[in-house]
C-alpha cells in the first residue's frame, strides 16, 4: 500500500491475492483508467522484470470487490448493501463504530513518524481482514505492510514457561489458523471429519483423518512447514507436538504417515476428543 495526495492506493497483485482472483491482467482491464496507476518497482534491476507495479485507489478496490464471486467479497457486499447503503438512504450519512472515529485525522499530521492517511487506511484494512480471516491473519498483514511499526519485537508472545503448558490452547491455536477462503482450520476439520473430500485437503495443513495406522484418529503432523509458520513466536514453536501430546487418549504414531509430500511421525488424537473441542468453541 502506498499514499498519494493523502489518499491510499493498494497493490493491485495484493488485491487479488486477498479476494482470490487469479489473473491480475484482467482484474485490471475491469478498472477505469482513475482508478489504476503504476509505480516503480524498486526490486527488478534487470532488463528480464516487469519495471512497474500497478496500484488501484479505493474507488478500483470496491469496484473488484463488489464484482468478486468469492466469499471474503461477498461479505464485503453484504456489508455496503445491508448496513452502508440503508443508512445513507435514510439520513445521508454512514458513521462508523465508535473505534474508527477515534481514529487520527489529516489535521493531526503523522503519528508514530507516518502519515495519518496512511495509518488510518491501514487500519482499515487489517480491522476488515480481522473481521472476515481472524486475528492470525490480520497480525500477519500487519507485520508485512511495510512502514508499520513492528509490535512483534515488542510484543510477550510466549503465554507460559513450556510447551507441554496449556494443551487445549495449543489445539484451538492450531484451529483458528486460517485455512483460505475466509474459513478456519477448525471450520474445515468440522466438515473433513464426515467429509472424505475435505479430508483430503487437510494433508496441506499438516493433519490426517484416520490415518492408515489408526483408524478413527487424526493425526498431526511432528514436522510440517504450515503448522511451523503457525506456531512461531508462540510458546509452542517446534514442539506443539509436546503440548497436544499431553490430551486425553493423545499418542505418537508408530511410523511416519504422508501429509502430501512431507513424511514425518505425528501425534495422533481422537476423533471423539477432537469434536469435544471443537463444539464449545465458536470459530465463526
Amino acid at each position: 500500500m502506498t499514499v498519494r495526495d493523502d489518499e491510499p492506493w493498494f497493490v493491485l497483485s495484493d488485491v487479488c491475492r486477498v479476494l482470490d482472483i487469479g489473473n491480475v491482467g484482467n482484474a485490471a482491464g475491469r478498472l477505469d483508467d482513475d482508478e489504476r496507476s503504476s509505480i516503480r518497482n524498486p526490486d527488478v534491476t534487470s532488463a528480464g522484470g516487469n519495471p512497474n507495479i500497478t496500484i488501484i485507489n479505493e474507488s478500483g478496490l470496491y469496484s473488484l470487490i463488489l464484482t468478486s464471486r468469492k466469499p471474503a467479497a461477498k461479505r464485503f457486499k453484504k456489508w455496503v448493501t445491508a448496513e452502508v447503503l440503508p443508512a445513507l438512504r435514510r439520513s445521508g450519512a454512514y458513521v462508523m463504530t465508535a473505534e474508527d472515529e477515534d481514529l487520527p485525522s489529516l489535521a493531526d499530521g503523522k503519528v508514530f513518524g507516518m502519515r495519518v492517511a496512511k495509518i488510518n487506511a491501514a487500519a482499515r484494512m487489517i480491522s476488515v481482514a480481522n473481521s472476515i480471516y481472524g486475528p492470525a491473519a490480520a497480525r500477519a498483514l500487519w507485520e508485512t505492510e511495510p512502514g508499520l511499526p513492528k509490535l512483534s519485537q515488542k510484543a510477550v508472545s510466549v503465554l507460559a514457561g513450556t510447551a507441554d503448558d496449556d494443551p487445549v490452547g495449543c489445539f484451538h491455536h492450531l484451529m483458528r489458523a486460517a485455512a483460505g477462503n475466509g474459513r478456519t482450520i477448525g471450520q474445515v476439520m468440522s466438515l473433513a471429519i464426515h467429509d472424505r473430500l475435505a479430508a483430503r485437503g487437510m494433508k496441506e495443513f499438516g493433519i490426517v483423518i484416520d490415518p492408515q495406522e489408526a483408524p478413527g484418529m487424526i493425526a498431526v503432523a511432528n514436522q510440517h512447514p504450515f503448522l511451523a509458520r503457525h506456531f512461531a513466536e508462540t510458546q509452542w514453536i517446534g514442539d506443539w507436538r509436546i503440548a497436544l501430546a499431553q490430551l486425553p487418549g493423545a499418542k505418537p504414531s508408530r511410523g511416519g504417515i504422508a501429509f502430501g509430500t512431507v513424511v514425518t511421525k505425528a501425534v495422533l488424537i481422537s476423533r471423539g476428543e477432537v469434536l469435544a473441542l471443537l463444539n464449545p468453541v465458536s470459530l465463526n
